[in-house]
């Protein structure tokens, strides 16, 4: 069709700084007399996971990170942004139904959740947005079958205890405030 290719991306994150934070074959890691190689994934390997979340939509853009957890290393094997107006070029082109933003980047996170198994925890930034994607991913309203709302951790001290942590479902959301 005589298609040529961009040698960059102009996302959030550029492809060539994506590429060049992997180890491969021209870039390989050293760590314990081991060489560690890899890639950008799609989908996660049988190791525990992180998913950590910047729910910014305004100025900025929503940003996810997944972490894969190694006994030696960590390594960030995926990443992906939207911001509100990507949200609403999405709604206008039909291609998504989900009118809340913020529920619609909590979908995400349920999505990457089975493309990456073993999610341990998922750290949100407390602010711009982040209580309203907590929210979302406890909202009965939008579970699908066979999934289960996911609230905050409970914390280890009895008196800083919080209704939901009897709650069922995945104790998994780490608020953090930056």
């Amino acid at each position: 069709f005589g298609a040529s290719f961009a040698t960059d991306s102009e996302g959030f994150f550029k492809r060539s700084l994506i590429e060049a934070s992997v180890a491969n074959h021209n870039a390989n890691i050293v760590h314990d007399n081991e060489v560690v190689t890899f890639g950008v994934n799609l989908i996660g390997e049988d190791v525990q996971h992180i998913i950590a979340v910047d729910p910014a939509s305004e100025r900025d853009h929503f940003s996810v990170v997944v972490l894969a957890l190694y006994p030696s290393h960590r390594r960030l094997v995926y990443c992906w942004t939207t911001n509100r107006k990507a949200h609403k070029e999405r709604l206008k082109r039909g291609t998504i139904k989900e009118q809340n933003f913020y529920a619609f980047c909590a979908r995400k996170l349920r999505e990457l959740m089975i493309s990456f198994p073993n999610v341990e925890r998922i750290c949100i930034d407390s602010q711009g947005g982040g209580v309203t994607v907590e929210e979302s991913l406890h909202d009965i309203e939008k579970l699908k079958e066979g999934e289960q709302p996911i609230w905050r951790m409970a914390d280890p001290d009895p008196k800083k205890s919080k209704d939901s942590d009897g709650k069922p479902g995945l104790h998994i959301v780490d608020m953090v405030n930056f």
